[in-house]
């Protein structure tokens, strides 16, 4: 009893519903493979979403982004890392995600999910 206590103690920062529900619907994204629509401070983005990831406890996707906005987190065409804090009206859409390039190098995030 002791034992599960501590591994949930351990991963309950990690937990889909302490993250909040972008993080949730995002997952959702990845497991259905849809793509997503959201706002980013002003601008409107669209991505497929192909990873989950923390740096230092904080949420980020790795989404494919066409065309690729601006931004410090670009990871190689149309790659790019985004806080999902920074994310305001998450939609999942009906279309599919497109197949991508090969996955950038996830450097110093810690994977928590991604597509197979």
């Amino acid at each position: 009893m002791r034992l599960i206590q501590l591994l949930r103690d351990r991963w309950a920062p990690y937990a889909p519903d302490s993250l909040g529900a972008n993080y949730v619907k995002i997952s959702r994204a990845i497991y259905r493979r849809r793509e997503v629509s959201a706002r980013l401070g002003r601008e409107a983005i669209v991505f497929c979403p192909h990873a989950l990831g923390f740096r230092r406890a904080e949420p980020y996707v790795l989404a494919l982004t066409a065309p690729a906005p601006s931004g410090p987190e670009v990871s190689g065409p149309g790659w790019r890392w985004v806080a999902v804090a920074d994310l305001r009206d998450v939609r999942l859409q009906g279309h599919f995600w497109s197949a991508a390039p090969p996955l950038p190098s996830f450097g110093d995030f810690e994977i928590a999910m991604k597509v197979a």
